[in-house]
């Protein structure tokens, strides 16, 4: 069965993925135009 998580867990954990995802777009990017 799937514990109940707290949709403000699930939001944060989101939010962390997001900037993750986001910084690594942004030193990709640097990178390329380097």
């Amino acid at each position: 069965m799937i514990p109940s998580v707290p949709m403000t867990q699930i939001r944060r954990r989101a939010w962390g993925l997001a900037a993750l995802v986001g910084i690594l777009l942004a030193l990709i990017v640097d990178l390329v135009v380097r």
